[in-house]
């Protein structure tokens, strides 16, 4: 069995806005608004760099504790990473050894913005990543799905969109109005017929002697 988590209409800030660990885990997030800002030292070794949505490993090695087998779905969301130390803050991050993981981004409203470079970094084995709409900060062909494709947009920006053009619904056929009913001719009244001319009195005389 996995743990099922739903986010929808929320706002998380932190290093990283979604940090998951262990096994099996379904997450959805739906219209809401994750924010990975770093502010830790900055460290030449990259130990400090971190993620939006980070599917994590334990990368001293010193335990097991390994994501394997999470499934995280966004829809419209916004994505935002941000660093001021010069620390690298990816909008994904599959950290090692994580492994069999799967994230898909999709909804026209989606929004990933981060540094040039910075969209995803897989350090596990098995991962996968999907993406079926949205607007990113530079090219991410690699993950569209079939049916997809990504564009450059006017403010520079990059679009996933579909590929396969929209079909126009068909206009609905005009309502035939019924023929009106017409309405029968009154009948017209018979003439009445008159009686027949009456008989007058026998014309003549009456004999007599």
């Amino acid at each position: 069995t996995s743990t099922q988590l739903s986010i929808k209409n929320s706002t998380i800030r932190g290093w990283g806005a979604l940090n998951l660990w262990g096994d099996r885990y379904d997450v959805v997030v739906e219209d809401s608004t994750l924010i990975g800002h770093n502010d830790k030292p900055y460290n030449a070794d990259g130990w400090n760099g971190f993620g939006v949505i980070v599917l994590e490993g334990d990368t001293t090695g010193k335990t097991d504790d390994h994501v394997t087998g999470c499934s995280v779905k966004l829809i419209n969301c916004t994505v935002k990473a941000t660093s001021d130390t010069g620390n690298l803050q990816k909008a994904i991050l599959f950290n090692g050894p994580s492994a069999s993981n799967s994230v898909e981004i999709s909804g026209d409203r989606t929004n990933f913005i981060y540094d040039e470079g910075l969209f995803c970094v897989n350090n596990g084995d098995g991962n996968s990543l999907t993406i079926s709409g949205g607007t990113f900060s530079d090219d991410v062909s690699a993950y569209c799905i079939d049916g997809f494709e990504c564009k450059l947009n006017d403010d520079g920006s990059f679009g996933v969109v579909s590929t396969t053009p929209e079909v126009p619904d068909e206009p609905e056929e005009p309502v035939v109005p019924e023929d009106p009913t017409v309405p029968e001719d009154p009948t017209t009244p018979e003439t009445p017929v008159g009686p027949s001319n009456p008989s007058g009195p026998s014309s003549g005389s009456e004999g007599g002697a």
